[in-house]
């Protein structure tokens, strides 16, 4: 694994709705799909019961990783959500999300 990241499960559920609360949805082997300022995934039917991540913006990378994301160029979904992670996705590198209880308070916006 070139790229980590951490996740917890939201259980407020204003955050579903906030788009500074990033959710990630993740594939059987917890390698993110898919990161999203949106509701993701969105629960048309409203049927199943669905548990919603927020990504926690911390990474664990290998050199490698680093180096290869800084030469990669930014796909128009991570310019379009402002945000990094989607060039991992994009460029099928895989981010291993790990799931934690900690929530930690952001300070990327003034609230």
């Amino acid at each position: 694994m070139q790229v980590a990241s951490l996740m917890h499960l939201i259980t407020d559920e204003s955050q579903i709705e906030n788009p500074n609360c990033v959710k990630v949805i993740c594939d059987a082997k917890n390698n993110a799909i898919l990161f999203s300022r949106n509701p993701i995934p969105f629960n048309r039917d409203g049927i199943e019961k669905i548990a919603y991540y927020k990504h926690i913006g911390i990474y664990a990378f290998t050199k490698n990783a680093l180096v290869q994301f800084s030469n990669l160029p930014q796909p128009a979904i991570e310019k379009a959500e402002a945000l990094e992670n989607l060039r991992f996705v994009y460029h099928q590198i895989p981010v291993r999300m790990i799931a934690v209880n900690y929530q930690p308070i952001g300070i990327d916006t003034q609230a």
